[in-house]
């Protein structure tokens, strides 16, 4: 068994629930061939992630990466059952920012499925502080048609996939570049709406930020 992912999915609406169920039924479907702890809703409130955290690293097995599927604002993560709404942010205690940065064991891979979360400082912070990859958007992970929201999906399990998978960086790297190419091969016979979808697609993995 490999070492050790948390998996926070925090959203309720149907949208994005559509994550956190695509992800439920991978891991399902994996069995035993790897340690994930899923946090959701009510679950992943701020003070139980941290304390997820820390009961973890005092263990044999820290957590090597966290994947996390949430709405976002420029440097914030949010979830409706933290303290004023932010699940993690740069004006947060440095301590607390840093248990999600690094273990006992050095940085983790940082994986934020969440709208504008990268820009402004906290990636900085992030990285400042240990983490050994971030990974996250700039732009706003959106889609009108169902078609749309379905691609957003697959990359999002591709991602999480080659994280359980222990690959780095380098691999999302090369999952985004398939996307890209996926868009282009896709963009020539969509329809008017999912067309739309795959033009807001393509800006956003376009300014995706991948580091470590």
């Amino acid at each position: 068994m490999s070492a050790k992912v948390l998996s926070i999915d925090t959203a309720y609406e149907p949208d994005l629930l559509l994550f956190a169920r695509g992800r439920a039924d991978m891991y399902r479907e994996l069995g035993g061939q790897f340690a994930v702890t899923v946090l959701g809703q009510t679950a992943a409130e701020r003070a139980r992630v941290l304390r997820a955290i820390v009961r973890a690293d005092g263990s044999e097995e820290p957590y090597r990466a966290i994947v996390v599927s949430s709405h976002g604002e420029p440097s914030r993560v949010l979830d409706d059952d933290s303290p004023d709404g932010v699940l993690l942010a740069d004006s947060m205690d440095e301590a607390d920012v840093a248990r999600w940065a690094k273990g006992p064991e050095g940085g983790r891979l940082l994986y934020f499925c969440c709208c504008f979360t990268a820009r402004g400082p906290l990636f900085d912070m992030l990285e400042k502080l240990g983490a050994k990859g971030i990974v996250g958007f700039e732009g706003e992970p959106s889609w009108s048609s169902t078609e749309g929201q379905r691609i957003w999906r697959d990359l999002d399990l591709e991602i999480v996939r080659s994280i359980l998978n222990g690959q780095g960086t380098a691999a999302i790297q090369r999952i985004r570049e398939h996307y890209l190419d996926r868009i282009a091969c896709a963009s020539a016979v969509a329809g008017e709406q999912y067309k739309a979808d795959l033009d807001k697609m393509k800006g956003t993995l376009e300014t995706m930020i991948i580091r470590g």
